[in-house]
């Protein structure tokens, strides 16, 4: 399937995710912030990066401009759950920095699942 890039400073919410996706067949690195996703996509090809907006050292929208300026293809989705603001906000400057869906977190495991295969050109299976 897909190598898949999460970042997420939430250890429960990033080991859920990861196996979520590990489960649908997708090789997952996991990360906790936007400087250690830098670091992966120059040490490896990554075919989507899911990325929570609000982390330490680098937050999302910050990476996903830095993203965009070197690699414009890479299929990003941002997820959050907006802290103070509220995710609709922080949500909407992700889609204006460059990411290609976002969602709100919680994220149920099939959205995210259905966004990924999407934004792959894999349409998802029926239930």
């Amino acid at each position: 399937m897909a190598r898949i890039l999460i970042a997420d400073d939430n250890p429960d919410l990033l080991e859920i995710t990861t196996a979520t996706l590990e489960d649908r067949g997708h090789e997952v690195i996991s990360v906790v912030n936007g400087a250690e996703v830098i670091e992966q996509l120059e040490l490896q090809p990554i075919d989507l990066l899911v990325t929570d907006v609000l982390m330490p050292d680098k937050e999302g929208i910050e990476t996903i401009l830095e993203i965009r300026r070197t690699n414009p293809i890479l299929p990003i989705i941002a997820i959050s759950g907006g802290g103070h603001v509220g995710p609709v906000d922080y949500l909407t400057m992700a889609r204006a920095a460059g990411a290609n869906a976002a969602l709100t977190k919680p994220v149920a495991p099939s959205k995210l699942a259905s966004a990924i295969e999407e934004l792959l050109g894999n349409p998802p299976a029926p239930a």
